[in-house]
């Protein structure tokens, strides 16, 4: 565990983010005596008669997964799911590669969501996120007979949490072989075949990884990055540098030595994700994702007064 004597100073969380709630939001409703699919009933009929943007706070990953499964019975309208990290950051560790895949799909949803449902917790919209415009130069969108370094796109890959395998089956995956990249991003049904010619993109495909065969033919394809936080070596150096000196204090004499045994190699630790903040801005939250141009959000509270508590704990 490393806890500077800093990250210990107190510190009103709840009060701050009902700050935000009110400045950045419209209407904070919720329904007394409600619960389950009649709440998910009676917001979605709410959503088609006045739609905009609903997001809908939950205790947990668990209720939250069970809101947006009511939704998708009652209602067309989008819904993007964004869980918490459920990883407590005083244990070093990394949230499950799953919820890692889940949140960013769903950054990458809210960057062009015009109304619709975003379901989370009280721990997402408390937790730190790399700005939306950070988060969009890591989202790559690729267009035949448009030029790509072939060389950055594969460093591309690595650096936001894609893993090389051959064949490529599934989300998350990549391989190279001479001008072919196969690439399996969570904002496609089916992963990609990119053909190149030099550095031109020349054909995209999407292929089926069961029998790799070629599925159709499009002209733009989108890479999420498999992660929010995408970090390249040089700054997994920059950390390495400084956190002997921000963490000098004996007791984080072993964490840290563990943790640099990693970055020494340009490779990230488990639960580098709470640590990172040292040499990156990550300082924006999941409300900063929301429009600002289609009019206020509306937020549901699911039990507010536990919500708030349970955030104050936290």
């Amino acid at each position: 565990m490393l806890e500077s004597e800093e990250s210990r100073l107190p510190h009103e969380p709840a009060i701050e983010l009902r700050r935000q709630l009110a400045r950045r939001v419209g209407t904070s409703r919720s329904l007394p005596g409600f619960h389950g699919a009649d709440a998910a009933f009676v917001f979605s009929n709410l959503a088609e008669s006045s739609p905009a943007v609903y997001v809908w706070v939950c205790w947990d990953n668990r209720a939250a997964e069970r809101v947006a499964r009511d939704l998708h019975f009652f209602t067309s309208q989008p819904i993007s799911l964004v869980p918490g990290f459920e990883a407590d950051p005083y244990r070093g560790l990394s949230p499950h590669p799953e919820i890692s895949e889940k949140r960013s799909q769903a950054l990458w949803d809210l960057l062009e969501l015009k109304r619709g449902f975003v379901v989370t917790t009280i721990h997402a919209l408390a937790g730190r996120l790399p700005s939306p415009e950070n988060f969009r130069s890591n989202c790559l969108r690729l267009e035949t007979g448009c030029f790509y370094p072939l060389d950055h796109l594969l460093s591309q890959l690595r650096d936001s949490g894609y893993l090389r395998e051959e064949p490529v089956s599934e989300v998350g995956e990549f391989s190279s072989r001479g001008g072919i990249v196969d690439v399996f991003s969570p904002a496609h049904e089916h992963p990609l075949r990119l053909e190149f010619f030099g550095d031109e993109l020349e054909s995209i495909r999407l292929f089926d990884p069961s029998t790799q065969r070629s599925v159709s033919m499009i002209n733009r394809g989108n890479i999420v990055p498999m992660r929010e936080l995408v970090l390249t070596r040089r700054e997994i150096e920059r950390w390495h540098q400084r956190a002997p000196e921000y963490f000098s204090q004996v007791r984080f004499a072993e964490a840290l030595q563990e943790k640099l045994q990693f970055t020494q190699n340009g490779e990230l630790f488990n639960g580098f994700e709470s640590l990172m903040p040292l040499v990156v801005d990550n300082l924006s939250g999941l409300l900063d994702y929301l429009p600002r141009a289609e009019g206020p959000a509306q937020v549901i509270l699911d039990r507010p007064q536990d919500l708030f508590a349970e955030l104050d704990r936290f």
